[in-house]
């Protein structure tokens, strides 16, 4: 059984899954968060002040 039709196919497609499983889905481990909703919760540091300015 073939999942996918090219190595490229799978390539993307696993990626796909990947961004959304780290990032788009909620984590209990951050409050049932986003990683990006979490990220806006933290406050800033010596080096992210850096950076915005």
């Amino acid at each position: 059984m073939e999942w996918f039709r090219a190595r490229r196919e799978a390539i993307v497609m696993i990626e796909q899954y990947r961004q959304q499983h780290n990032d788009g889905r909620p984590h209990s481990s951050l409050g049932y968060r986003t990683h990006q909703e979490f990220k806006k919760l933290l406050p800033p540091t010596p080096q992210t002040a850096a950076l915005a300015s």
